[in-house]
C-alpha cells in the first residue's frame, strides 16, 4: 500500500488508516505542574476517529529539565467525556544511560489532566509511586517520559 502520513513517530499510516476514520495528528500544547520542560523537547500530538480521541506525549529531558513532586500534563486537546472512561494507557520511563526502561500509570485527575506515576510493588497489589528528581531512577539529560492514552472525547 502507499504510506500517506505518520501517525506516531517511527510508525507510517497507509491509505487504509487514513480512510478508516482517522484524522492526522495534530499537535497540541499541553500545560504542567512540578515538571519543568526548560531545553526539554516536547512532542505532544493527537488524533480522533468520531469521538475516540488518542493522545501520545514525549519529552526528552534537556539539562535544565526538573521534576518536583508528582508530575501533572493538563490541558489536553480534547476534554475527556469523563475522566473514567479511558480505555487504554500506557507510560514508560527511559533511563538512557542505563537503557533500561520503567513501567508507568496514569492518574486522569479530571477531564483534562493527568498525573504521572511509576509502577510499583509494594504488597500484594500493584502500587502507584509519585515520580520525583530520583524515582524511578535519577533523571538526566536524554532521559524519557512518553505517555499514550485513547479516552472518549466530548466533541
Amino acid at each position: 500500500m502507499a504510506k500517506v502520513g505518520t501517525l506516531v513517530a517511527g510508525t507510517t499510516a497507509t491509505a487504509a488508516d487514513v480512510n478508516s476514520g482517522f484524522a492526522a495528528w495534530t499537535a497540541w500544547s499541553p500545560t504542567y505542574t512540578n515538571l519543568t520542560i526548560g531545553n526539554g523537547t516536547v512532542t505532544a500530538r493527537y488524533t480522533q476517529a468520531g469521538r475516540i480521541t488518542y493522545v501520545y506525549w514525549g519529552l526528552v529531558w534537556g539539562s535544565t529539565t526538573s521534576i518536583a513532586g508528582s508530575a501533572k500534563v493538563s490541558n489536553f486537546p480534547v476534554t475527556m467525556f469523563s475522566s473514567r472512561m479511558v480505555y487504554g494507557q500506557t507510560a514508560e520511563f527511559f533511563d538512557a544511560s542505563a537503557g533500561t526502561t520503567v513501567g508507568g500509570v496514569l492518574g486522569f485527575d479530571t477531564t483534562t489532566s493527568v498525573s504521572l506515576y511509576v509502577d510499583g510493588t509494594a504488597g500484594t497489589y500493584r502500587t502507584a509511586a509519585v515520580l520525583s528528581s530520583t524515582v524511578p531512577f535519577t533523571w538526566t539529560t536524554s532521559d524519557e517520559m512518553t505517555f499514550m492514552a485513547t479516552y472518549e472525547g466530548t466533541s
